[in-house]
């Protein structure tokens, strides 16, 4: 079947049931980045102290994504283990610009 011969997918909204049976069916999808991708992103220590937009804490330790937002290393280790974006902009954070 060529493309123009198929049907769209029709859009459905579904209930948290349907959403769950759906993950049992599939497993769980990572979409996060592993430890060894997340250690690529250098650790800085910046001039004056900035809140981490997860904790909410200021620090002048910590990892800047290339967007330019800061945050503790171990606040955005978790957060980066499962989405790839930035908290504050989502942002995709591409790894290969740290390496």
């Amino acid at each position: 079947m060529s493309l123009e011969e198929q049907q769209p997918i029709e859009e459905k909204e579904f209930t948290y049931e349907e959403l769950i049976n759906i993950g049992e069916k599939i497993g769980v999808v990572n979409v996060g980045l592993s430890d060894d991708e997340i250690a690529h992103i250098p650790e800085v220590v910046v001039d004056k102290p900035e809140t981490c937009s997860i904790c909410l804490n200021s620090g002048s330790l910590g990892k800047v994504l290339e967007c330019t937002h800061f945050f503790h290393s171990e606040c955005i280790a978790q957060w980066l283990k499962s989405k790839k974006n930035c908290p504050c902009c989502m942002n995709e954070v591409t790894i290969e610009n740290y390496y």
